[in-house]
């Protein structure tokens, strides 16, 4: 005779597979949160808010500064097309070549030192010069003579890129050591240098690791 109980649900079988069930509804959410999630935060990314949007054009602006050093610096707001074509005739076309430019880094340094100079104490004998970086006028010149000369002073700058400069109000070498455009492409380079480039899988799977190490 078959026996009509074979394969029935007990009670005992319901108890043994709903209980669990309805003691995690009962939970905590704290407690339930360590059962969901064996690693609390994996998913929490910083929610970084820096920006530099005061310096750049909207597309820019959602890159990572790594990608912002090869754009063209015609993403940079404000600095116009002829200052764009004058940059071409001294080889800077991206950010990362405009934080490079020589003349930049020297009218800068001209600037920087002219502040320490003391005038008329010029210890004898002595050969310091800067020729290579000044017109033959200016060879002779003291520091804090160079810093507010024209930016013609300066070698390698002709009257075509003067006139380019002038139209940013850069008409001497002191205004050349704060144009703003070289500053901001040298401070994003600078800071790119330090920026973590790992996409939100990539950290997640480092702070992985981390906890598993």
């Amino acid at each position: 005779m078959a026996d009509n109980n074979a394969g029935a649900t007990t009670v005992e079988d319901v108890v043994e597979h709903v209980a669990p069930a309805v003691e995690a509804n009962l939970e905590p959410a704290a407690k339930k949160a360590k059962v969901d999630d064996p690693l609390p935060g994996l998913k929490e990314l910083p929610n970084y808010t820096m920006n530099v949007n005061g310096a750049l054009d909207a597309d820019a602006r959602k890159d990572n500064l790594h990608g912002i050093a090869d754009r063209p610096i015609s993403c940079l707001l404000g600095l116009g097309e002829r200052a764009t074509t004058m940059f071409k005739e001294f080889n800077v076309s991206t950010i990362r070549d405009l934080s490079e430019w020589s003349l930049y880094k020297k009218a800068t340094a001209i600037a920087t030192l002219a502040d320490i100079e003391e005038t008329g104490a010029r210890e004898a004998p002595c050969i310091l010069n800067i020729d290579g970086a000044v017109t033959e006028e200016y060879e002779v010149k003291s520091l804090k003579e160079i810093v507010d000369a024209p930016v013609t002073a300066l070698q390698g700058v002709g009257e075509s890129a003067a006139e380019a400069l002038a139209i940013h109000h850069v008409d001497t070498v002191r205004k050349l050591a704060g144009f703003k455009y070289c500053a901001w492409a040298t401070a994003l380079i600078t800071l790119a240098e330090a920026e973590n480039t790992q996409s939100a899988a990539e950290k997640t799977q480092e702070t992985l690791l981390k906890r598993l190490a």
